[in-house]
C-alpha cells in the first residue's frame, strides 16, 4: 500500500457520493465509502454498492426476512454491553413431510464483525447470507445446502465498536464496555472466551486495559462474548441444534486460519480435516478470486475458540479470516 493514511480517509463514512446526478442511484446513495463493485451489481443490489451503518443493516435482515419467509427466521443473540440488539438470520428449509423425530439440525455459524473497525467481514457475512437465500430454488447446489444445513448468519458481535466506529473513531477494535480505567474502555471480544482463556497468547495483555488485545480481568467478562457463548448452549442443549462447522470472519492479511490459537503444539480433533477443508477453502478463493491466494495457517493468536460441550460423537470445524 503506497499511502496507509490515505487509504484510511478514504474508508470514512462520508454524507454521500459523487455520482452522475442523471443516475437513477442518486437518491439511495447515502453512504459512503464505495466498495468498488461493477456498475451492473450496483445497479441490482444498491444494499452493497456501500458499506453500511447498522442503522442500514438491522431493517435490512428484517426485510429479507420479509421477503423470503419460508427459509429465513430472526434471531437474537442477546443485547450488547450498551443495550444494541446483537442480531441473526436463520437461513434454512427444514423437511415436514416426516411425522419421525428429526435428528438434530446440522448448523453452520457465520460471524463477522468481532472487532468493530473491519468492516468488510460485516458485509461478507451479508453477502454471503443475501446469496444462499436468493439462490434458494434456483440453484440446485445452494439449494441442497439450505436442505442439509441451517446457517446462522450474525454480521456483527460487535455492534456497539461498529457504531463507535461510524460515528467516531474509524480505527476503533475493542467493544466499548468500561474497564478498571475510565480513559481506557473496551475488551477484545476474540480474546475473551473462556477455552484455555489463561494461554500464552493473552498473557501479555491480561493487565493492560488500553491494549487493543485486553481480553478483560476473567473469562467471558466481555458482555457479547458472553451472550454468544449461553446462545450457543442454549440451542444446543433446548432447541436441537448440532454445530458442525464455524467461520470467523476478519480482514487483516490473506489467511485462512484453523484451531488452535492457544497453542501451536496442541493438536486439535480432526486435525485433517480441519486441514483440508481450509486448503479446500483456500482453493476456492483463489480460483474465484482470480488467482488471489491465501495462505494456511494454525491461528496461533487469538480466535474464538468453541465452547460446546465436549462429546466423542460431536465435530466441531472453527475457522478464522484474517
Amino acid at each position: 500500500m503506497h499511502d496507509l493514511a490515505q487509504a484510511i480517509y478514504e474508508s470514512y463514512p462520508s454524507p454521500a457520493l459523487a455520482i452522475d446526478p442523471s443516475s437513477p442511484l442518486e437518491r439511495h446513495r447515502s453512504f459512503g465509502p464505495s466498495l468498488k463493485t461493477s456498475p451492473s451489481s450496483v445497479a441490482t443490489n444498491i444494499f452493497f454498492s456501500d458499506y453500511q451503518p447498522l442503522s442500514v443493516i438491522t431493517p435490512w435482515l428484517s426485510l429479507l426476512q420479509s421477503l423470503f419467509p419460508t427459509h429465513v427466521r430472526t434471531l437474537s443473540i442477546g443485547l450488547s454491553y450498551e443495550g444494541r440488539p446483537i442480531s441473526a438470520r436463520r437461513v434454512g428449509v427444514h423437511p415436514t413431510n416426516s411425522a419421525a423425530p428429526l435428528p438434530p439440525r446440522k448448523t453452520i455459524l457465520v460471524l463477522g464483525g468481532s472487532h468493530a473497525r473491519e468492516w468488510i467481514s460485516t458485509s461478507t457475512v451479508n453477502y454471503v447470507a443475501y446469496s444462499l437465500i436468493t439462490s434458494y430454488g434456483k440453484s440446485k447446489k445452494m439449494t441442497k445446502l439450505l436442505e442439509e444445513f441451517d446457517w446462522v448468519f450474525i454480521p456483527t458481535l460487535n455492534p456497539d465498536g461498529y457504531t463507535y466506529t461510524w460515528e467516531n473513531d474509524r480505527l476503533w477494535r475493542k467493544n466499548r464496555q468500561q474497564t478498571s480505567l475510565r480513559f481506557c474502555r473496551g475488551l477484545d471480544l476474540d480474546r475473551g472466551f473462556g477455552y484455555q482463556w489463561d494461554g500464552a497468547s493473552t498473557s501479555t495483555n491480561k493487565g493492560n486495559p488500553c491494549s487493543e488485545s485486553f481480553p478483560g480481568e476473567a473469562p467471558f467478562e466481555a458482555v457479547e462474548a458472553h451472550r454468544l457463548a449461553e446462545w450457543a448452549r442454549n440451542e444446543t442443549e433446548r432447541n436441537n441444534v448440532h454445530f458442525v462447522g464455524f467461520l470467523d470472519l476478519h480482514s487483516y492479511s490473506q489467511q485462512v486460519l484453523y484451531p488452535y490459537s492457544f497453542s501451536c503444539t496442541r493438536a486439535p480433533p480432526g486435525l485433517e480435516n480441519l486441514e483440508e477443508g481450509a486448503m479446500g477453502l483456500a482453493k476456492a478463493l483463489r480460483l474465484t478470486s482470480g488467482g488471489e491466494s491465501c495462505q494456511v495457517a494454525r491461528a496461533c493468536q487469538g480466535n474464538v475458540e468453541s465452547k460446546a460441550k465436549k462429546s466423542k460423537s460431536k465435530e466441531y470445524i472453527i475457522k478464522e479470516f484474517e
